[in-house]
């Protein structure tokens, strides 16, 4: 005989209640503080007695209508259906007690949730059998409501907003993912500055304009200010992948001073006149260059392959008084020194380690002028040697004036042949005397009488 199995009373006091709390509550269990468990009571009859023994039940959470599962005790139910494993629950003169949720009970493997109770619209439907087989669907669903405490939970729902928005949508302090530039930035959104601060004191500045100050309010059309904090501290460190420090910026006696970590002298220096100094801090003109450990002050190099070219050119638009394009000064106090040292080492004709140009219209000028103070020793203003075995030491095309006595070992010149002149050369050489003469010397061979001939040259 058929056994009708009645489902008599359903106690769900606490369900809703719960159902409330878990559809307010954010999705992080540690925030709402509520168990993931719901207590359900009810009573079984079976041919219309209370049932006592082993019961066998299935839960789902449906919609009214039955066409949808938002829950089921293992999670296999589906548009309504009845779940395919059952939980066991002892059942006493018809009444019973069963934790929907408990994953520690035997065919409970799904816990609830907060979106389970996602809207108003929940029923419970249950699936009991005596003998774990044949399985009876209780009606009527059991609309699950809330006792009258409960509806205070709906106020949870905002428990975790800011201006209405809730806590997924500010950024947080330990990491952002899947963020959209456009609308998820850290800043403000009217005409008020960015100010970041540590111990309370503010440290950088980040003006409505987009101006950066470090240490400073930014200064009016300067994108960028930076502020030390004493008076020749460093406002930038350039650090390599090992960690040294090996640049710094910084102010430095009224000027801009780069300086090289360890090295106590100035790698580059720019005074507050525009003086600029590299390897002093002193600089005394435009750019003072200084060197105290390698032999080479100043390099100038042009690759050009081609053309007339210039690794240094000097000039200087004064109109009056001793201008110079350029100044050279010695001032070894021992040693041979050079204020210039030239070297050409090109094999082409006309080349020269030094070229020297007065190009001016009128007044005396000068292509190159030396002046010697010496007071002692073999100085001299000018020193022009030739160690090969051909060429000059000076050559000079035009005329040459000497103030001043000339001393020489010997002299010789070259003049054009009197009487060939276009193919022919006569070579002289030539004695110091106060007489405008020329002399020619000699030997003559006499003959018995004591005398001899002398044939001159044509040209004479």
């Amino acid at each position: 005989m058929k056994k009708n199995r009645v489902l008599l009373a359903g106690v769900f006091g606490a369900i809703l209640a719960v159902a409330a709390l878990l559809f307010s509550a954010t999705s992080t269990s540690a925030q709402s503080g509520s168990p993931a468990i719901v207590s359900y009571q009810g009573k079984v009859a079976v041919d219309g007695k209370p049932y006592t023994g082993d019961g066998y039940f299935k839960f789902a959470v449906v919609n009214q209508a039955g066409s949808v599962t938002y829950w089921s005790n293992d999670g296999s139910s589906w548009a309504g259906g009845r779940p395919t494993n059952s939980v066991l629950l002892p059942v006493v003169n018809g009444l019973f007690n069963g934790l929907l949720g408990d994953t520690s009970l035997g065919g409970m493997t799904q816990p609830l949730n907060a979106s389970v109770f996602d809207g108003t619209d929940r029923y419970l439907r249950v699936w009991f059998s005596d003998d774990g087989t044949s399985f009876t669907r209780l009606a009527p669903d059991w609309h699950i409501t809330a006792v009258p405490y409960a509806l205070q939970a709906e106020e949870a729902r905002n428990a975790d907003t800011l201006d209405g928005q809730h806590s997924s949508a500010f950024w947080g302090l330990d990491g952002n993912a899947g963020t959209t530039p456009a609308s998820d930035f850290l800043g403000t959104t009217d005409g008020q500055d960015l100010v970041f601060r540590t111990n309370n004191a503010e440290r950088m500045r980040l003006d409505a304009t987009g101006r950066l100050g470090i240490g400073a309010v930014p200064a009016t059309g300067s994108p960028l200010t930076i502020r030390g904090t004493g008076s020749d501290s460093a406002w930038l460190q350039l650090v390599d992948s090992a960690g040294a420090n090996q640049w710094h910026l910084n102010y430095m006696d009224g000027g801009l001073n780069f300086a090289e970590t360890a090295v106590s002298d100035f790698r580059l220096y720019l005074e507050d006149g525009g003086e600029v100094g590299i390897g002093t801090g002193t600089p005394d003109a435009r750019l003072n260059v200084q060197n105290s450990t390698g032999a080479v002050t100043g390099r100038f190099t042009n690759l050009t392959p081609s053309g007339r070219t210039y690794a240094v050119v000097g000039t200087t638009t004064s109109t009056s008084g001793g201008t110079r394009a350029g100044h050279f000064h010695a001032q070894g106090a021992s040693g041979v020194t050079h204020a210039i040292y030239a070297v050409n080492s090109s094999n082409s004709d006309n080349s020269a380690a030094g070229y020297f140009n007065a190009a001016g219209t009128s007044g005396m000028m000068t292509g190159v002028w030396a002046d010697i103070s010496s007071t002692h020793g073999s100085s001299a203003a000018g020193f022009f040697r030739n160690t090969g075995e051909a060429g000059f030491a000076g050559w000079f095309q035009g005329d040459v004036l000497v103030q001043g006595t000339l001393t020489k070992s010997a002299g010789s010149f070259t003049i054009d042949h009197p009487l060939d002149p276009a193919n022919q050369t006569l070579s002289h050489s030539f004695v110091e005397s106060p007489d405008m003469m020329n002399v020619y010397n000699g030997n003559v061979v006499l003959d018995r009488n004591g005398e001899a001939w002398v044939q001159l040259p044509e040209w004479f």
